[in-house]
């Protein structure tokens, strides 16, 4: 599950992202290879300690992206659908579709050959209780509150972040009500119903180390590649 980084070659691969293993490294430390509107959104950042991070996530989001297509990272553009979905300006990378999450030190960059949406998210340690009531259905609900009161931190940051990734998968992030969008949190593959009008979506849980939780979402049933990054 955890390949050696390499060109892609097509499919889905998920690259787990070390944030703070990334600190001393120099390319990384600057915003050489980011583009105006990365370093606007770098110097909004509340704190030094979360500009670095957002700085080595999208940094490294360029190399990994340069890396897998050949091409030099700084030259590397961006562009946004109608809902804010960040994708590839170039015409001819258009078959080539990424997403990126980051949650604390850690980061998860999707690749695919179709739409994709990823999501981390770490356990959720607060008010689980009335979060739980403004994001899940009520079927998710129930199922929420039969899980011993232990684990009801990891269920309720495990149905956020496999909302999140279909969400953001076909492209409307947050324009849609959680709550209308029903998820299946347990492990394997799961087809889900189209979120407003669009295809149906393939729903994959990814199992990570330590207290975090996340999904990845894809247009086509592909089994997610993980990819231990640096």
């Amino acid at each position: 599950m955890h390949p050696e980084a390499n060109a892609w070659r097509g499919g889905l691969q998920v690259f787990d992202i070390d944030l703070d293993a990334l600190d001393g490294r120099s390319a990384l430390n600057g915003l050489d290879l980011l583009d105006d509107e990365e370093r606007r959104r770098a110097a909004r950042m509340a704190t030094p300690f979360l500009r670095q991070r957002f700085v080595a996530a999208h940094a490294a989001t360029r190399l990994v992206l340069a890396e897998a297509l050949g091409v030099d990272a700084a030259s590397l553009g961006f562009a946004t659908g109608c809902h804010g979905k960040p994708l590839l300006a170039t015409p001819r990378l258009q078959g080539f579709h990424f997403n990126l999450s980051h949650c604390q030190g850690r980061a998860l960059l999707a690749i695919a050959d179709c739409e994709v949406g990823v999501d981390v998210e770490g356990w959720i340690g607060r008010d689980t209780g009335r979060l739980a009531v403004d994001v899940l259905s009520a079927t998710e609900l129930a199922r929420f509150h039969e899980c011993p009161s232990h684990d009801q931190p990891r269920e309720l940051a495990r149905h956020w972040s496999a909302k999140e990734a279909l969400l953001k998968a076909c492209g409307l992030g947050l324009q849609l009500d959680p709550l209308s969008v029903p998820v299946d949190t347990r492990g394997g593959w799961h087809r889900l119903p189209p979120p407003a009008g669009s295809s149906p979506w393939w729903l994959q849980r990814i199992e990570l180390d330590g207290p975090f939780c996340a999904f990845v979402a894809s247009e086509r049933r592909i089994d997610a590649a993980l990819v231990a990054y640096p």
